[in-house]
């Protein structure tokens, strides 16, 4: 993330590690970095990490007009999970999100599918649509069934016909470059 906004030509004075159950230690790196005045923050993290940092950065007022906070997809993907008291306190934060189509019949049918069995599995949960990672998870799961119907069930076959995948999958394009998707 840091090589791709550098590239943009975004200057970065920080990069900042979060212990994840630390409260403590992230009051202490927000106020550094609210006396250092910095006011630009990209948000890379686990949902729960979010979630503390932003009630710690409302109750410090760096939640304000004078601040900008971005968060990236692993957060913004998920605010459909949040409670509301932390949707509150991530009121004015720009989320970027991955973007997939959600068009054609395949997509159409794997929508369909997934609303039915999610809402039939889980009646308590408000939002039944599919989002970015539902479609990764079965991009995944359809790379390895096709790569085992290829591979004839080899193990040593198997994982050269997954890194050999060339498909139009529900996230994008499936291709693996040097053994990386």
């Amino acid at each position: 993330l840091s090589n791709a906004l550098r590239e943009v030509g975004a200057e970065i004075s920080q990069l900042v590690a979060l212990a994840p159950f630390a409260s403590y230690s992230l009051s202490k790196e927000l106020a550094r970095l609210k006396e250092g005045q910095y006011r630009v923050f990209v948000v890379h993290s686990s949902l729960s990490l979010a979630e503390k940092l932003f009630e710690m950065a409302k109750r410090m007022k760096m939640i304000e007009r004078d601040y900008v906070w971005i968060t990236t997809d692993p957060i913004t993907s998920l605010v459909h999970a949040m409670n509301a008291t932390t949707i509150s306190n991530m009121q004015g934060i720009l989320g970027v999100k991955s973007y997939f189509p959600e068009t054609g019949g395949h997509f159409k049918e794997f929508h369909r599918r997934f609303r039915k069995r999610f809402r039939s599995e889980h009646p308590e949960e408000n939002n039944h649509e599919p989002d970015i990672f539902a479609a990764q998870a079965y991009d995944a799961a359809w790379t390895v069934a096709l790569a085992m119907r290829e591979s004839n069930k080899v193990p040593p076959l198997l994982l050269e016909k997954v890194f050999h995948s060339d498909f139009h999958g529900l996230s994008g394009k499936v291709e693996f470059i040097d053994n990386k998707l």
